[in-house]
Formats: structure tokens, C-alpha cells, sequence
């Protein structure tokens, strides 16, 4: 079986997934530009050694493009379309709804082979979208052979939105093997605690996110001012960083609630570390790597409804799914009242969800496609 995937510049995570995929079957994965948007350090070139078990291949465009990064130019030009043809794939997988996959579902009978999308798309995501681009979708999914969803929230948004087509799960996820080894090898908790300057006597709430306003940070802000056994750090940026810094002063918690610039690799691990509980209060978000990483750190997870990873979150286990206009202050503190026993279970409840797993399940998937 041959599978050719369109996909927008790979993140690391993404690279890891193919070279577990490209064990399986014979992968060529077209990187539409070099890097990542906001990631210059990750260069998909780099990704490319004498190792790897698929195909990269890199459609760069116009050099003068944030530097190779995806581009609507890049997207649009349809030279991409000869290289495909001449791969004869088996089965094309495209990654979302973009321009790649239009093409794909239009030319799909040139092909010759079956086209699979892959989306993270939720309602609450795709509720403003114009009558142009929901035209658009109609047409790819009229010419899609299967939908492969990313979270449950992603499969009853298709369900009800494109009912004829068949659809298959494979959930988001990251090297979670790797991830504990790492929190593994970090100092203990109570050691973290002190050295972050947290505070001894209280339950530490993280979250990780953007300051903007679709992340619903300001909301949890208010709870947690009313608190006062609680200590909250948000590690992120965001043009809400000055609102978020007033309100703070003004009712006198920059003690306890604190705004941490943004942490990447090992500086980020002694935070999720050293904290107690997560808190992901998303408006909507289409999946959020970071629950996965808080859970295989160890923290039960307070997650908004809206988001895809909320599916991964079991009521009372590993944390609490509620909407994020809800009052989170009793899930937080039923939480604290129970965190030994959900930490635990938090941390075991993403042992299934590994590299490997997910690229056997997606063979499996890709096999089993009518």
C-alpha cells in the first residue's frame, strides 16, 4: 500500500508519527513550506537523515514567505498535482480543509485512488464559517472516501455536518513516553516548588496558553482571585498581558496569581512538574496538546467542553469537563480534595496513548478503508 499525505510544515511530533507510520506501509509526505508559522527553529529539512522510514518531501514556494513557512500562495499553486500523480498512490491523506485537499477531491477520478481527510474541525470552530468556504467543504466531503477525526468532538461535529461519509478516529496526541521519562529525570516536586518560589501551603493551578481572549484565562483569573487556597501561574503571551497584570494588582493576588512569559523544553516540564492541578478553560479550541502533556506530568486536568482533548478526560478520574462559562471552583476543589488518587490515575490514563500506538491504530485505519 502506498499513502501520500499533504501536510502543512511538519512539527516534530508530526515527523515522530510518520517515522512510526512508515514502518507499516510506503509513506511519501509532501510538506507544504519549510517551517512551521511561529517556529523558525524547526526547520523540516532537518527533519531529513538516512533514518527515516517515509518520504519527505518539501514544496517550498516564494523564498520571501516567512522563510518557506505555509502560505495561501503556496497552497494555491497546483504544480504540486504532477509530483502526486507520479507517486500513484494508493490512498491520498489530507490534512484539513485547505486548498491540497480541494484540489485532490476535484482531480480525485484523475487519480485513481481513495482520499482521505484528516481534521481536528469542531462545531464550535466551524459556526462563523462564510457560505463560500461551507460550499467548498461540501464539495470535498461529497468526494472524500473517509474523514479520519482527531477527538470525539471532531466525529459528532462530521457526523451531523456530512452524515454519508464514512468516518474514522485517531486521536491527537504526543510522545508521552518520552514526556514522562522527561519529568522523570527532573528534581522532585517539592524540590521544583522551591526553586519556582511556590508557595508551600498552597494547591498550585497551572495553565498554558496564549493571553487572547479566545483562551478564557480572565475568567479563571476571577475564580482564583476568590481562592485564597490557591496559587495560579499562566505561562503563555498575549496582548491581554497588561489587562491580566492590572486586574492582578488591583485586587492585590500578585502573590498568588502570576503570569510566566513563555517556557518551551525543559523549563516548561519543571512547571508542569512542580504544579498540582492543570486548568485548560478554552472558549474552543480544536484539541490541546497540553492536556496531554499535563496528564502525563501527573495533574488532573480541568477542562473546557469545547476543546477536542476534553474526550480523553474522565469526570472525577482524571480531572473534570465542564463549559467554560461554568464556575470551575468546585471541580478545582473536589479536585484538591482527591488529588492523590487523580494524579495518579491522571498520569496511567495516557499510557495507551504513545507514538507507536497511534501509528498501528492508523495503519489499521488507512487497511480498513472501503
Amino acid at each position: 500500500m502506498k499513502v501520500v499525505v499533504l501536510h502543512p510544515p511538519l512539527y516534530p511530533i508530526n515527523h515522530k508519527f510518520f517515522n512510526e507510520l512508515g514502518k507499516h506501509l510506503e509513506l511519501v509526505v509532501y510538506s507544504f513550506g519549510n517551517q512551521p508559522g511561529l517556529h523558525s527553529q524547526w526547520k523540516v529539512e532537518n527533519f531529513i537523515d538516512d533514518n527515516m522510514t517515509y518520504n519527505l518531501k518539501i514544496i517550498k514556494g516564494k523564498t520571501n514567505l516567512k522563510r518557506f513557512a505555509v502560505s495561501y500562495r503556496t497552497q494555491l499553486n497546483p504544480s504540486f498535482l504532477f509530483q502526486i500523480k507520479k507517486e500513484n498512490p494508493d490512498i491520498v491523506v489530507s490534512v484539513a480543509f485547505w486548498f491540497p485537499s480541494l484540489y485532490i477531491a476535484f482531480f480525485k477520478s484523475f487519480f485513481k485512488c481513495k482520499l482521505l481527510i484528516l481534521t481536528d474541525a469542531i462545531k464550535q470552530t466551524e459556526t462563523n464559517n462564510s457560505v463560500i468556504r461551507n460550499t467548498l467543504r461540501n464539495f470535498i466531503a461529497r468526494k472524500t472516501t473517509a474523514f479520519i477525526a482527531s477527538s470525539d468532538l471532531t466525529v459528532t461535529y462530521l457526523k451531523e455536518r456530512f452524515p454519508n461519509v464514512d468516518i474514522k478516529k485517531s486521536v491527537q496526541t504526543i510522545d508521552v513516553i518520552e514526556w514522562k521519562n522527561s519529568i522523570e529525570k527532573l528534581e522532585s516536586k517539592s524540590k521544583l516548588k522551591e526553586a519556582l518560589g511556590f508557595s508551600k501551603d498552597k494547591t498550585v493551578l497551572l495553565s498554558v496558553s496564549n493571553y487572547i481572549p479566545l483562551k478564557n484565562l480572565e475568567k479563571l483569573i476571577d475564580e482564583v482571585i476568590l481562592m485564597p487556597n490557591c496559587e495560579l501561574y499562566l505561562i503563555g503571551k498575549g496582548d491581554l498581558k497588561d489587562s491580566y497584570e492590572a486586574k492582578i494588582k488591583d485586587h492585590k493576588v500578585s502573590d498568588r496569581i502570576r503570569l510566566v512569559g513563555r517556557k518551551e523544553g525543559v523549563e516548561l516540564k519543571k512547571y508542569y512538574k512542580a504544579s498540582d492541578i492543570f486548568v485548560f478553560p478554552s472558549n474552543r479550541d480544536t484539541f490541546g496538546y497540553v492536556v496531554i502533556e499535563a496528564l502525563a506530568s501527573g495533574l488532573p486536568v480541568i477542562c473546557s467542553e469545547n476543546a477536542g482533548a476534553s474526550s480523553i478526560i474522565e469526570n472525577t478520574k482524571n480531572g473534570y469537563v465542564l463549559h467554560p462559562q461554568e464556575d470551575f471552583t468546585n471541580c478545582i476543589n473536589d479536585t484538591i480534595n482527591n488529588l492523590e488518587k487523580m494524579s495518579l490515575y491522571a498520569l496511567n490514563s495516557v499510557s495507551k496513548y504513545t507514538i507507536e500506538n497511534k501509528a498501528k491504530d492508523f495503519f489499521k485505519t488507512l487497511t480498513n478503508i472501503n
